[in-house]
């Protein structure tokens, strides 16, 4: 944890025991978040290289990758003593499942647990990579996924969202993405900059620093 956020959660341990009930539970709420990792979820449409990003992000191969779509299930990379998948059902349950060769997420994961596809929330994949020490990453299914589920687990709670998008994206496929990566995670909405429709890009999404509520787009 760095000093800014060191400081802001002394300062908010100092402050409780000062204030009334009400704004000491919010007060300590914000210090929770800052003891928290901090989360990003990645989004975008099918096929824009998502999960080659997220793969990146985690300092290993192992999200599914190639032509079409491969993400078929919100994964949460996080930190963790060993490498391991565990399965999240919708009614809150774990499974473990082995990962596949070389350390990949396997696909058909409910067939493999001989579960419904529909009655699995969301993955955890557990790494040792050092890139998660600070952060988790949530890889999402694609915006045009036939398997996309009403909502994505986890998403619509992350810190900070990065938008994957092709050249010939336009500015309504912001209107599809899930939570912070289509209003900011303090519910804001995010602005398209025509200029990254006639490149690659990749557009990340935050609330501005100016704290007018608006967030920014741009890509590179």
């Amino acid at each position: 944890m760095g000093p800014l956020r060191s400081a802001v959660v002394a300062t908010c341990r100092a402050l409780s025991p000062r204030v009334s009930l009400p704004s000491a539970d919010a007060v300590e709420a914000i210090a929770d978040r800052m003891l928290a990792t901090p989360s990003l979820v990645v989004a975008g449409p099918v096929s824009s290289g998502k999960s080659t990003l997220v793969n990146a992000l985690v300092g290993r191969r192992v999200a599914p990758t190639g032509a079409g779509e491969c993400t078929g299930l919100t994964a949460h990379y996080v930190r963790g003593p060993a490498d391991r998948l565990d399965v999240v059902l919708v009614d809150g349950t774990r499974r473990p499942l082995p990962l596949a060769a070389g350390g990949r997420v396997p696909a058909a994961v409910g067939d493999r647990l001989g579960v419904r596809p529909e009655d699995v929330d969301h993955l955890v994949v557990t790494l040792t990579s050092a890139a998660l020490d600070d952060l988790t990453v949530i890889d999402t299914p694609g915006t045009g996924s036939a398997r996309r589920p009403g909502g994505v687990s986890g998403g619509a709670h992350a810190d900070a969202a990065l938008v994957v998008l092709p050249a010939t994206a336009h500015a309504g496929d912001l209107d599809v993405l899930p939570g912070p990566a289509a209003h900011g995670p303090a519910g804001s909405s995010p602005c398209w900059d025509g200029r990254t429709r006639s490149v690659p890009t990749t557009a990340a999404t935050s609330p501005s620093s100016s704290g007018d509520g608006s967030a920014t787009a741009w890509g590179r």
